[in-house]
């Protein structure tokens, strides 16, 4: 074979081993396609929401919303007290039962007069209610913006709080006070039990 023909030949075969590079995938990952990440707006098309975050002490998922327990501030001392029938009625409410008694879970329903209207110069008062389970405060709730005659206002008391605690018998007081700049006025007490059992 002439020289000139083997070079040819070799000349092909070059170009054909050239041609079929371009049909295999490289191994080199810089030559691969570029993925984008997905956006926040993609993921909550595809899958309703995909938001975390917290606010005010909660965790929001598309799956559910988990709150995380704050202990709340105690009222400003000393507490001056202004005795009133104001808190009409209590109840535990949302109770989660446990095998051989008592309860798991549980939030506290109270019906007041949360009216406050000469409670400060030029304020219609700022009324709230706070939970003491034991010698612990475990919950407050700002009625400031709902005062009414004779409303009804549901205090959450967060499974996190009530680990704070062992199982028995607990003591649970709720007080309807209205904020002042010195100290908190306090208006009407309820005081009642119920069982604890841990889950």
């Amino acid at each position: 074979m002439s020289r000139q023909r083997v070079i040819t030949v070799l000349l092909v075969v070059a170009v054909l081993l050239a041609g079929c590079s371009g049909f295999v995938g490289s191994d080199d990952p810089t030559t691969d396609a570029t993925t984008t990440a997905p956006t926040s707006a993609d993921v909550s098309a595809s899958t309703g929401t995909a938001t975390t975050g917290s606010t005010s002490g909660s965790t929001t998922t598309a799956a559910q919303t988990t709150e995380i327990w704050v202990r709340p501030s105690p009222p400003r001392t000393p507490m001056q007290e202004k005795p009133s029938d104001r808190i009409s009625n209590v109840r535990f409410v949302d109770k989660t039962a446990v095998n051989g008694g008592g309860y798991s879970d549980f939030d506290v329903e109270v019906t007041a007069d949360t009216r406050f209207p000469n409670a400060d110069p030029n304020s219609e008062g700022e009324p709230y209610f706070m939970v003491k389970i034991e010698d612990t405060w475990v919950t407050r709730y700002n009625a400031e913006w709902e005062q009414q005659a004779n409303g009804t206002y549901t205090l959450e008391v967060l499974p996190d709080a009530l680990d704070e605690f062992d199982e028995g018998t607990l003591t649970v007081k709720v007080f309807l006070l209205e904020e002042d700049k010195q100290y908190a006025d306090l208006f009407d007490t309820w005081e009642g039990t119920i069982e604890y059992r841990s889950g």
